[in-house]
């Protein structure tokens, strides 16, 4: 059944073939512990949704390890459609709570996803409702607002508007690595190994890439054959060359060790294609992308 809705080019009737027996568990989780129903939702397969709905609404609000309903996951991926057909078909509650006690409401808002937002808003979801930290919706569109907005003035404030240096970089990952990165917002520079035995070793930080090539070396195929990449926003800031030894990046002015120091280290001074950060406060991973 997963492997069917994850072929863009299945049929309709093939689908219902699979998904309309009467011996369709959609219960049944893949490798990565998403049910039937979830991995449609994922998917974005409008058609394989309406179809287990059809079938059994029980599973609607059935939730993942993490807590996670099928509400949620459309939610956090702007499925505004499916998240439609959730609410008016599969009576989906639309408070249901995470094990962080996160709202689909909650999550859209986390991931900026504008459309399902609206949508939520318009069928009634408490905009009151707070997660385990206490944060309402509110609270939480504020602090997003806030987070790179703050290091971006930090940096202008040092170098003048304008001079962040504020790019749209790559970076590879792992499969198990994707629901970290999806709900903390924070990647991994463990990956950073694979480069340093592939190709170069900046530093000991988190590596993005000018050219998707570069962060397919991080990345590794799941179960499918399926690799991940997310494209990110960075805020560079001032570069140096790195070097092996670098836990953090060297001082501006070699003589006075006290100096402000640089902000990222670089591969190439005049023509970067690695970067390296070392706080999760100068990027944000934007989209991830799925890809063979």
């Amino acid at each position: 059944m997963h492997d069917a809705i994850s072929q863009k080019d299945t049929s309709k009737d093939i689908l219902k073939y699979v998904l309309g027996s009467k011996m369709a568990k959609f219960t049944t989780e893949n490798s990565r512990g998403f049910n039937v129903l979830h991995w449609a939702v994922l998917k974005d397969n409008k058609d394989s949704v309406k179809m287990i709905i059809g079938n059994d609404r029980t599973c609607v609000n059935t939730k993942m390890k993490d807590g996670s309903t099928a509400m949620h996951i459309a939610a956090a991926e702007d499925r505004v459609e499916i998240a439609s057909i959730l609410q008016s078909k599969g009576a989906a509650d639309m408070n249901i709570r995470d094990n962080m006690k996160r709202t689909p409401l909650i999550l859209a808002v986390y991931h900026g996803k504008k459309k399902t937002m609206e949508l939520l808003l318009t069928v009634g979801c408490d905009v009151n409702a707070q997660d385990s930290s206490g944060n309402t919706a509110l609270h939480v569109a504020q602090v997003k607002k806030n987070l790179g907005q703050a290091e971006k003035r930090k940096l202008e404030y040092g170098y003048g508007n304008g001079c962040a240096n504020e790019l749209t970089l790559f970076h590879g990952t792992t499969p198990d690595k994707l629901d970290v990165v999806i709900d903390e917002k924070k990647l991994d520079s463990r990956l950073a190994e694979v480069l340093w035995v592939n190709f170069i070793c900046l530093a000991g930080g988190t590596y993005f890439a000018t050219d998707a090539y570069f962060s397919d070396m991080y990345s590794q195929a799941d179960h499918n054959g399926h690799k991940f990449m997310f494209l990110v926003k960075v805020l560079a800031g001032k570069t140096c060359i790195g070097r092996p030894e670098y836990l953090r990046p060297p001082p501006q002015d070699t003589k006075n060790p006290n100096s402000p120091i640089f902000d990222s280290c670089v591969d190439n001074e005049k023509n970067p294609r690695i970067y390296c950060i070392f706080h999760d406060t100068q990027y944000y991973p934007e989209y991830l992308i799925e890809y063979t």
